[in-house]
C-alpha cells in the first residue's frame, strides 16, 4: 500500500500504520488518513471540503486532481488530519459538530419506517433460529421498546426539526480523528449522533451527565425525536450481522443495564420538562 500512496500522492512516507478500517500516514511534517469509501458520499465530500475543509480533515487530491483514488476495486481517499490531538471524543465535541451547519429544511426520513423494517427484519430472525437463541426471552422486550420508540415519533412535526452535520454512530471510544472525519459525517437531524452517542456511552462506557445534556438547546420536535432515538435500542440490534449475534457478553451487559437505562431516560425528560419543554408522557417508564 505503501508504494501505491506514494505514486498517486507524489507524498515521501516514513511510516504507515493500519488501524481498524484505515491507514495512518505519516510524513515528515504531517499525518494522513487514508481509506476506503462508499463512492455515493463523493459529492457531499466536495461540498465539506469547499466550505469546511479547515476544520475536517482535509481532503486531499491525488496526482491526477482527483478526490477518490481507484485500487484493486475500491475507491480510496486521502486526508490531511487537522486536528493537533488526538483523544477520545465526549458529548460538547458532538454538540459543537451538529451546529456547524444548521437549518430547517422541512424533510426528514421515514424514520418510523425503517425502525420497523429492523424491528421486521429482527423478528424474521429470531423465528429463523428460534430454537438457537441466548436468553431468547429478553428479546420481546427490545421490540417492544422499538415499537413504543415508533408510537413516540408519530408526536414530531418533521418541519420543525433543526438539521446539521451528524453520524450514523459515534462510539465512546471514537477519537477526533474520527469526530473530523468527513466520511463519517452526514447531514441529518442534529439529535441523530448525539442520541447514539449518549446511548452507546451509557452501554459500554462513561454515562453522560444529565446536566450536559440538558445544555443542549433543543425545541419541542428536536427534544421528542431525541427521546424516540433514545428508546429505539439501536445497541441491542447492533449485535446482529448475517450469523447473529456476534458477543453474547455485550448483550448480557445490555440485558443487565436495561432497567437503569429507562430511570436514565425519565430523568432526561423530567429534566427537558423542568426546562417548560412540556413532552408528552410515557406511561410505562419509571413505573
Amino acid at each position: 500500500m505503501k508504494n501505491i500512496i506514494e505514486y498517486f500522492y507524489r507524498i515521501a512516507i516514513k511510516k504507515i500504520v493500519y488501524k481498524d478500517d484505515f491507514y495512518i500516514i505519516i510524513t515528515d511534517d504531517s499525518k494522513y488518513i487514508f481509506k476506503d469509501i462508499d463512492s455515493n458520499n463523493i459529492y457531499f465530500l466536495k461540498e465539506i471540503q469547499k466550505y469546511y475543509y479547515n476544520i475536517f480533515h482535509r481532503i486531499i487530491l491525488n496526482f491526477y486532481n482527483e478526490v477518490v483514488t481507484d485500487y484493486n476495486g475500491k475507491k480510496y481517499i486521502l486526508m490531511k488530519i487537522n486536528v493537533i490531538e488526538n483523544r477520545n471524543v465526549n458529548i460538547q465535541d458532538i454538540i459543537y459538530v451538529s451546529q456547524l451547519l444548521n437549518f430547517n429544511n422541512g424533510y426528514l426520513r421515514d424514520i418510523d419506517k425503517l425502525w420497523k423494517y429492523k424491528i421486521d427484519k429482527f423478528e424474521s430472525y429470531i423465528v429463523s433460529k428460534e430454537s438457537d437463541l441466548p436468553m431468547r426471552e429478553y428479546y420481546d422486550y427490545f421490540i417492544g421498546l422499538g415499537e413504543n420508540a415508533i408510537f413516540y415519533y408519530g408526536y414530531v412535526n418533521k418541519n420543525k426539526i433543526t438539521y446539521g452535520f451528524t453520524y450514523k454512530r459515534i462510539y465512546k471510544e471514537d477519537t477526533l480523528y474520527d469526530l473530523y472525519d468527513p466520511t463519517n459525517i452526514i447531514v441529518g437531524p442534529i439529535v441523530r449522533g448525539i442520541a447514539e452517542y449518549i446511548k452507546m456511552s451509557f452501554f459500554y462506557g462513561d454515562v453522560v451527565s444529565i446536566d450536559d445534556i440538558l445544555k443542549i438547546n433543543f425545541n419541542y420536535d428536536d427534544a421528542i425525536l431525541f427521546i424516540s432515538r433514545l428508546l429505539f435500542p439501536t445497541y441491542f440490534f447492533d449485535l446482529y450481522k448475517k450469523d447473529g449475534c456476534e458477543n453474547i457478553e455485550k448483550m448480557k451487559n445490555i440485558i443487565f443495564k436495561s432497567c437503569s437505562y429507562e430511570k436514565y431516560v425519565y430523568s432526561i425528560i423530567e429534566g427537558l420538562k423542568k426546562r417548560q419543554i412540556n413532552l408528552p408522557q410515557i406511561s410505562w417508564i419509571n413505573n
